[in-house]
C-alpha cells in the first residue's frame, strides 16, 4: 500500500511539472507577442503626440495603434484560454515522506540545454540606450545625405522610426525580416548604407544572424560599418549577446529617436 501511494504522488508531482512547464512556455510565448506590440504603441502615441502632422497623417497612426492594440488583445486572450483549458492533476496520498524515485515507472525528462554563456563580455559604457539615456540635449540632429537600412517587422515600429530620422533629413530604406536586409545589404554598391539598425527579432533570419552575415559578407564595408540592434527584450544577457554578434549600440523599445540621432552623429563625425 506504500508503494502505491508513492508512485501515486510521484505520478501526480510529475504531472504538476509538466503543467507547470507548460504554463510557463505560454506565458514566455505571450510576453514575446506583446512586447512589441506594446513598445511600438507607446513610440507611435509618443509620435502623434508630439507631431500630429495632417489629419490623415494622423488617422493613419491611429489606424496602426489601433492594429496593434487588436494583436495585444488576441495574445492575451490566449493566455487566458490557454490556462483555462489545463487543469491542475488530482491525487490523494497519506502522511508519508516525498520520494522523488518512481517506482516501476519511467518519466522522460527533457535535457537541459547549456546556454551560451556571455560573462566575458566587456561593454561599452555606452553600448545600451533607454530612454533618456545619454542625452546631450539637442532636439536639431543633422543626418542629412546619410542613408539608413531599418530591418523592422512590425509596421508601427518602422514608422516611428522612420518618422523620427526624416525631420534630421536622413534616407530610411526599409525590409521586413532579416533576409531581406542581408540581401539588400549584400547587393549593393560598398558605400551605399551608412548605418544599419535591425529588429533582433525578425523573421527569415533574426537580428544576431543578420549583423553576423553583414560582418562575414566579404564586403569593403561589411566591418566597419555601424550597425544598431532594436531590442525588445532589454535583458543583460541579451545586450551582451548583441554586444558579442557584432552591433555598434543597443536601443531598448520604444526607440529613443534622440539618443539615437545624438549616438549616429558621434559615429558619422
Amino acid at each position: 500500500a506504500d508503494l502505491k501511494y508513492k508512485q501515486e504522488l510521484v505520478d501526480a508531482l510529475e504531472e504538476e511539472r509538466k503543467l507547470f512547464n507548460e504554463q510557463s512556455r505560454l506565458i514566455n510565448s505571450v510576453v514575446d507577442e506583446i512586447r512589441a506590440p506594446l513598445s511600438a504603441i507607446i513610440g507611435m502615441a509618443l509620435l502623434a503626440k508630439n507631431n500630429p502632422g495632417s489629419a490623415k497623417e494622423s488617422a493613419d497612426r491611429f489606424g496602426m495603434i489601433e492594429e496593434e492594440a487588436v494583436r495585444v488583445n488576441r495574445s492575451l486572450k490566449a493566455l487566458r484560454s490557454g490556462t483555462d483549458e489545463q487543469d491542475l492533476p488530482e491525487f490523494e496520498f497519506k502522511d508519508l515522506p516525498i520520494n522523488t524515485i518512481s517506482y516501476g515507472k519511467h518519466h522522460e525528462y527533457e535535457p537541459a540545454v547549456k546556454a551560451e554563456s556571455y560573462d566575458d563580455i566587456d561593454m561599452p559604457v555606452d553600448f545600451f540606450y533607454s530612454e533618456g539615456q545619454f542625452a546631450d540635449g539637442k532636439t536639431d540632429y543633422d543626418l542629412a545625405g546619410k542613408r539608413i537600412l531599418l530591418a523592422e517587422g512590425n509596421k508601427l515600429t518602422g514608422e516611428v522610426i522612420r518618422s523620427g530620422l526624416a525631420v534630421t533629413g536622413a534616407r530610411v530604406d526599409s525590409v521586413p525580416n532579416g533576409k531581406a536586409a542581408v540581401i539588400e545589404f549584400v547587393s549593393r554598391p560598398v558605400g551605399t548604407y551608412d548605418l544599419v539598425l535591425a529588429d533582433l527579432d525578425l523573421d527569415e533570419l533574426d537580428g544576431f544572424s543578420v549583423v553576423k552575415c553583414i560582418r562575414i559578407s566579404g564586403k569593403e564595408d561589411g566591418e566597419s560599418i555601424p550597425v544598431y540592434a532594436l531590442c525588445a527584450d532589454t535583458s543583460v544577457e541579451e545586450i551582451k549577446k548583441a554586444c558579442k554578434y557584432g552591433f555598434n549600440a543597443a536601443f531598448a523599445m520604444p526607440v529613443d529617436i534622440e539618443g539615437m540621432c545624438a549616438k549616429m552623429e558621434r559615429d558619422f563625425s
